[in-house]
């Protein structure tokens, strides 16, 4: 498999690929023959980021999912319970295969130790979104780790505006805005209207979270009431393009 995946990346990367995505399918999803499932730091998987290494190609990493999938969801409030009720087979309470929570965030966090020279972009927030203490941990322990908080700003929201702002301002170098927007039905099926109504929808969706991050003004986001961070223009012209340009060496 590995063989095979860096002959593939090798010739994505001579077309212009300037990063890797990996997904939670490892920890979550994909077993070896013997039914094992497979984590991130699995040395099987070692020779992929040791290539990337050599082309100085960074990774984004998707592993794991919000603490929220290994608990029960029934508050339709809950940021998460729209996404889980749609694809409830990442609801790991209903699925106790899948391995607990811990054991994949340790796998993650193994992996990104053991490839301390590798640039790591860890995709919602880390799959910690719900305490930015854990994820400040992980900061200060692997300086070769950044974070995005797409799809978890409700998370970010249900937290002390005030502590969120101070994990901002502290870490402002090593995070990124992430979009990860999608739509609900196939492109291709769209008319007119409903691509008036996507953009329509799409620029509120950012509009709120551009409040949320510039301004200290009271809104909601997935349900959760909370005030703004207000940070200064120095630290979103960093968040919003900065720290992504330097990251994929675009300028």
């Amino acid at each position: 498999f590995a063989e095979k995946e860096i002959a593939r990346l090798g010739q994505e990367i001579e077309n212009g690929a300037k990063m890797v995505k990996v997904w939670k399918n490892f920890g979550m999803v994909t077993k070896d023959a013997g039914g094992n499932f497979i984590q991130i730091d699995d040395v099987r998987l070692q020779p992929i980021w040791d290539f990337l290494k050599d082309k100085g190609i960074p990774v984004m990493a998707h592993i794991g999912e919000p603490v929220q999938a290994w608990r029960p969801l029934d508050d339709p409030n809950n940021p998460h319970f729209g996404y889980y009720s749609e694809h409830p087979q990442y609801h790991a309470f209903k699925h106790p295969e899948i391995p607990a929570y811990e054991t994949i965030i340790t796998a993650r966090d193994n992996w990104i130790k053991k490839n301390s020279d590798l640039q790591i972009l860890s995709a919602h927030k880390g799959s910690m979104s719900h305490d930015v203490g854990m994820i400040s941990e992980r900061l200060e322990s692997y300086p070769n780790m950044y974070v995005e908080p797409a799809a978890r700003f409700g998370d970010l929201a249900g937290q002390d505006s005030k502590k969120v702002s101070a994990f901002f301002e502290k870490y402002q170098d090593r995070i990124f805005f992430g979009t990860d927007y999608g739509n609900n039905g196939e492109q291709g099926d769209m008319t007119d209207a409903d691509l008036q109504k996507e953009r329509e929808q799409l620029d509120a969706d950012y509009t709120q979270l551009w409040k949320y991050l510039s301004t200290t003004d009271p809104l909601e986001i997935r349900n959760q009431k909370t005030v703004g961070l207000g940070l200064p223009e120095s630290i979103l012209q960093k968040v919003y393009y900065q720290n992504a340009a330097n990251f994929l060496k675009l300028e």
